[in-house]
């Protein structure tokens, strides 16, 4: 953290019918010596500490940041461990007042961490949700697997868990969970998101299934902003989505 060794990068996520793009940030530990580290490396230590709290803050500063340059909404990862702390929406609402562009910031919190203090999650979201920030489930269909929260809980948002979408072609399950998770959507006013997405074979399967928003490798790996920031400029990304289809 002293030698600034963690960047933050972002992802482009594609609204097909909406002909948008959102991003979501991703951070990345770049090492002097062994080079880059992945996060499933080192989150899970960071969260042991109070560094957890720290890399959650400089993410989210340097989203406001992105989100003003790119005036598009930027997802934020909220690890469970921060997301459970007292004083989670204190130390949020914090950094948000602090920028004019914190209505452009979606929390993504995953099934587990949601559910898991089901009336306390509601009463945080419902907090920050008053500053302008929107919230996102993550990794659907990995945890409780309950529908009920579904309704409960103000999402904007719902992301398809990618073990759904890698077997798409053999599996005769996960098209169903997928087809089924979009009409929830529809009917509760909340878009679902396809992760990892990496083939056109994927998408076009998706697109039958109802699906049109994705975020993959197809479109783009994660980068670091001056990147993101010439490739939007240029439409890279909707670009792709209108060329192959």
């Amino acid at each position: 953290m002293k030698n600034n060794e963690f960047k933050t990068f972002f992802q482009p996520k594609i609204f097909s019918q909406d002909k948008k793009v959102q991003f979501e940030a991703l951070v990345r530990w770049f090492h002097p010596e062994k080079g880059m580290i992945p996060p499933d490396k080192f989150i899970p230590v960071a969260e042991t500490s109070f560094l957890i709290h720290k890399i959650t803050e400089m993410v989210l500063r340097d989203s406001l940041e992105a989100a003003k340059l790119l005036n598009t909404r930027i997802s934020v990862n909220i690890s469970s461990i921060v997301f459970e702390d007292e004083s989670f929406v204190r130390d949020i609402r914090n950094v948000l007042l602090e920028y004019e562009s914190r209505n452009l910031i979606t929390l993504e919190i995953t099934e587990r961490a949601a559910m898991k203090h089901s009336f306390s999650t509601l009463k945080k979201m419902k907090k920050l949700i008053n500053l302008g920030v929107e919230f996102s489930i993550d990794d659907f269909g990995t945890g409780y697997s309950s529908l009920s929260y579904l309704e409960k809980f103000p999402i904007s948002e719902l992301k398809i868990d990618r073990s759904f979408i890698n077997n798409l072609e053999t599996n005769k399950i996960n098209p169903l969970i997928i087809n089924f998770s979009v009409k929830i959507g529809e009917l509760a006013g909340f878009k679902v998101i396809a992760e990892g997405v990496e083939t056109k074979e994927q998408i076009e399967k998706l697109l039958t299934l109802g699906c049109y928003n994705f975020q993959g490798y197809y479109f783009d790996k994660a980068q670091p902003l001056d990147l993101i920031l010439k490739d939007y400029s240029q439409d890279k990304y909707l670009n792709k989505m209108d060329l192959s289809f």
